[in-house]
């Protein structure tokens, strides 16, 4: 696990041992590029400064920062553990979930118990499997608790929203390509999603779901001996004769011209032998 990569499987925990800034004042903003920073508190008390939310720190509190997320804390007498690890620990399925940029959740101190010993495992050395059901378990206490008060609390990243399309749409493209289903996915509206995912990757959401039936549909037509009105069908076109016009008005051939070879003639460079 090397921090320096941003692409490898990093893990850091630790204990929390008697955490305070001088006078209880706030410590400068600060943030981790490339990780997340899960905290859970056992004694204590302070402020977590998220964007323009200070929620408290208490004990029996799990906090968890995105990567990219700038915050600071205050504090006295703070204990408990805390852990930094990589997007790539992650499931597919759980990082399309943490879209937000901050995360609090309050346990009953009959839960702590459990908790703190996920975080102790996770301070030992462990097999990468282990490692990422030990996170698993500890991020869907987090998310399916009944005591979560933090998901309204602070703007949604926009970064983490665009990657969150990106991930649904490349699951998704074949039979849902309206970007309000997207948006809805995703908690947010059309107009904030589309802002987003152009800020990311220069077009629309919609122009990239396109592309990505497309795409699609090229591979099929020159590795499947599938028929046209099949391969329609799969990607989600209401009839054979819609596909045939999309294809074309897209990519400058019929589909079937585009199975036996023919070049789009917009493509094609006059005077060329």
């Amino acid at each position: 696990m090397n921090p320096e990569d941003p692409s490898s499987e990093f893990l850091f925990s630790t204990e929390l041992v008697d955490y305070q800034s001088s006078e209880g004042r706030r410590h400068r903003n600060h943030r981790h590029p490339q990780f997340f920073q899960l905290t859970f508190v056992t004694a204590g008390e302070g402020l977590h400064y998220v964007g323009d939310a200070a929620p408290p720190l208490v004990p029996g509190g799990l906090y968890l920062v995105a990567p990219q997320t700038a915050h600071a804390c205050s504090g006295r007498g703070l204990r408990g553990r805390l852990c930094h690890f990589s997007p790539d620990l992650l499931s597919y399925e759980l990082r399309l979930r943490l879209h937000q940029t901050y995360y609090f959740t309050r346990f009953p101190a009959e839960s702590w118990p459990l908790i703190t010993g996920l975080f102790d495992h996770l301070a030992k050395p462990a097999s990468p499997s282990l490692v990422k059901t030990l996170l698993q378990s500890l991020l869907t206490l987090l998310l399916e608790s009944g005591y979560a008060e933090a998901g309204p609390m602070v703007e949604k990243s926009n970064h983490h929203l665009a990657q969150g399309f990106l991930a649904l749409a490349r699951v998704h493209y074949a039979t849902e390509r309206r970007v309000s289903w997207y948006a809805a996915q995703l908690h947010c509206s059309t107009n904030h999603l589309g802002t987003c995912v152009r800020a990311q990757i220069q077009r629309p959401p919609g122009q990239y779901l396109r592309e990505l039936a497309l795409e699609d549909a090229r591979n099929r037509l020159l590795q499947e001996t599938t028929t046209v009105s099949t391969i329609a069908d799969e990607l989600g076109f209401r009839d054979v004769d819609y596909f045939w016009r999309f294809f074309k008005k897209h990519v400058g051939v019929t589909p079937l011209d585009y199975r036996n070879g023919q070049k789009d003639p917009r493509k094609v460079q006059t005077g060329a032998t």
